[in-house]
């Protein structure tokens, strides 16, 4: 029962909600002060979406972010993507680094003691992220604990899964049209489009964090995969109540070393296909074939250029339109090509 209530929280309207349900539900057996839930790009890695409450003061959360985007954090969370035990608790016991230390510090002055931080991943792929957390005045989480946590895995990336895809898959409602950001080394807007604020402002209810230079999570994200070595461009495809939004970050050239400029816009075409198919669970295949509906191609030539059937092809296109709450082949092209 407790499993399937987990899941059902994806039903929640937003990313809030779906947070706080999670939360109520897996504190029946992991009791905890705190939490912070994100969902990632499962193509790139980078976050899409988060909700956090009573974790760390706006400062400190940004901080813990930049030192470990930085390569300084002590617990890393994509460590516990590839591990075979993708649950640890970080914060019992002596410190054995002294980026430990300093991460121990930052968590005292808030007055957190232990962080159980649980990578959601499913399939070799990475979905999201929970991270709960306890007063610096309780006992840390313990074995059992840590168990209970490890057998909420399925679950709770189902609820992160279905909360992406409750809503049928349909065209971005937004009157922002593209806009751009330039980001300088130290992570702060130094330039900007009247459309890249407007989409600043539309990914963060606290715009008390943006007046203090503080970017969403999920920019950062972005921008610390741009500086990675050997990156062109680093992107994300972020689902929004009004749909899809793609986020491209480059790094800019000319003398203008560590600055990035981040384009944000509509997703749209292959970029979101890749990212509706992941989230919505189309086979190789049916991706093939929607990628060939969104270039134009009718069925019989569809069927000819990957040699299947027409009958076939017209059965993995209903069970394209079942997965993602498409009506037909017009609502599809029109839902990827906003």
């Amino acid at each position: 029962m407790g499993d399937a209530m987990i899941e059902a929280a994806g039903n929640a309207a937003t990313v809030t909600e779906l947070a706080a349900e999670i939360s109520c539900h897996v504190g029946l057996v992991v009791p905890h002060d705190g939490y912070a839930l994100f969902g990632l790009d499962p193509l790139t890695g980078t976050v899409a979406f988060a909700a956090t409450r009573n974790t760390y003061g706006t400062a400190t959360g940004y901080q813990l972010e930049l030192n470990h985007v930085a390569g300084r954090d002590p617990n890393p969370f994509a460590a516990l993507i590839r591990s075979r035990h993708p649950v640890r608790e970080f914060g019992s016991g002596p410190p054995v680094t002294d980026q430990d230390a300093f991460q121990r510090e930052l968590m005292a002055a808030e007055g957190v003691g232990s962080d159980l931080s649980i990578a959601l991943t499913h399939r070799g792929k990475a979905w999201g992220g929970l991270a709960l957390v306890r007063g610096a005045d309780i006992r840390p989480f313990r074995a059992a604990e840590i168990a209970h946590a490890a057998r909420l895995l399925a679950p709770l990336t189902a609820a992160l899964r279905r909360f992406v895809t409750r809503q049928p898959l349909r065209p971005v409602r937004s009157d922002h049209s593209e806009g751009v950001l330039v980001i300088d080394q130290a992570n702060s807007v130094i330039a900007a489009t009247a459309t890249g604020r407007s989409w600043l402002r539309s990914f963060a209810p606290d715009h008390s964090a943006l007046d203090q230079g503080q970017l969403p999570g999920h920019l950062l994200s972005v921008l610390v995969a741009a500086t990675q070595p050997h990156v062109i461009e680093a992107q994300s495809r972020i689902p929004t109540p009004q749909g899809w939004v793609a986020l491209h970050a480059q790094p800019l050239d000319g003398g203008l070393t560590g600055q990035r400029a981040v384009t944000i816009r509509p997703a749209a075409g292959r970029t979101l296909l890749s990212a509706v198919s992941d989230w919505y669970g189309l086979t190789p295949r049916e991706q093939a074939i929607a990628a060939h509906i969104l270039s134009g191609h009718p069925v019989k030539q569809i069927a000819r250029r990957l040699d299947l059937s027409h009958h076939t092809v017209s059965d993995h296109l209903a069970a394209i339109y079942r997965k993602t709450g498409v009506t037909g082949r017009d609502e599809l092209v029109t839902s990827l090509t906003p």
